[in-house]
């Protein structure tokens, strides 16, 4: 057990701290005196609103006519942007800056807006996430601002726990935020980091395998019948480390979903096909035994979404007062 932890942080220190320590050592004596002081400014651990506010005023003010792309986290960071360019004397006019998001959880009528082509002497600037990477593609976008970083969703074995936090992108993300711009005419990217931290991104990101809780898909292997879950996962192109698989086991015992043989209890068959975590799934089987479907039902429709509300990016104080009222 103890080697299966010290294989999952040596992998995990791989992946995510290889950015970090460039930084650390990275002295960029190659760089003129005042890139060197831009440089001492910049913090790799937040994003920095500033230096995008910067970015976006000397596109508005120098560049080409053509809509801007700002690649953001989450929905937290864009509402916070937002209500900084709002703020700017120049980003924060109507008449000249058509702020917009981009967000998956955004009602359909709302995204529609960022496809439509803004006034004559208006610059639309789409605060987005990953999901434009390569969900959509928004065709007079010219310029696209690169903050490096995006939400994923990661497990951490030791503590049998996933969680979902900014993490740096991989090259083949960089790659493909670059593409974004100029998809029908010539296009320009900043990225908002230095070449040596781009070059400490790993060349693709983690699989999904590799950071995410493995309970649901264990449940298919064994009703497919495909043998022994450890066996099976092992023969994957990058397979999950044995303590994540071991965990996943032990934890579909313990709900009753598995034997000590690992197949399938009867339970295990009832949650194979339920499209919720296995957890989830047990709460609405045992709801159904005891009669009381109907508030468990609430209380895992309630527990498989991180947020019940959708907030209108031009709407958010109405929205917040709504939402308040259900405190």
């Amino acid at each position: 057990m103890q080697k299966q932890a010290q294989a999952f942080k040596k992998r995990k220190s791989q992946i995510a701290s290889s950015v970090e320590d460039v930084v650390e050592v990275a002295d960029y004596k190659g760089y003129s005196s005042h890139t060197r002081e831009s440089l001492s400014c910049w913090n790799p651990d937040s994003i920095g609103f500033n230096l995008i506010e910067h970015v976006l005023c000397h596109i508005i003010k120098k560049e080409r006519p053509g809509a801007v792309l700002v690649f953001m986290t989450g929905w937290d960071d864009i509402n916070s942007l937002k209500d900084q360019l709002q703020a700017h004397p120049i980003l924060g006019d109507p008449r000249r800056v058509l702020l917009l998001a981009c967000h998956g959880s955004m009602a359909s009528s709302e995204q529609r807006l960022i496809f439509d082509k803004p006034e004559d002497g208006v610059r639309k600037i789409v605060l987005a996430t990953n999901m434009a990477e390569t969900s959509i593609t928004i065709n007079d976008v010219v310029f696209v601002v690169d903050c490096g970083k995006a939400k994923e969703t990661s497990y951490d074995a030791l503590n049998n726990t996933p969680c979902l936090l900014p993490s740096w992108i991989s090259k083949a993300a960089a790659r493909q935020r670059r593409g974004r711009a100029g998809r029908v005419q010539p296009g320009e990217c900043y990225h908002l980091y230095p070449r040596s931290v781009y070059d400490a991104f790993a060349d693709y990101q983690l699989p999904e395998l590799l950071r995410t809780p493995l309970q649901s898909l264990c449940l298919q292997i064994k009703s497919l019948q495909l043998g022994s879950i450890s066996e099976f996962l092992s023969r994957a192109l990058q397979p999950p480390e044995p303590l994540s698989v071991q965990n996943a086991v032990d934890y579909l015992k313990v709900i009753g979903a598995l034997d000590e043989h690992e197949n399938l209890t009867v339970l295990g068959r009832h949650l194979s096909v339920l499209p919720v975590e296995p957890k989830l799934g047990k709460m609405l089987i045992l709801g159904t035994i005891f009669n009381c479907l109907d508030p468990i039902m609430t209380v895992v429709a309630g527990l498989s979404v991180r947020d019940p509300f959708l907030i209108p990016f031009d709407k958010k104080d109405v929205s917040l007062q709504y939402i308040s009222s259900f405190d």
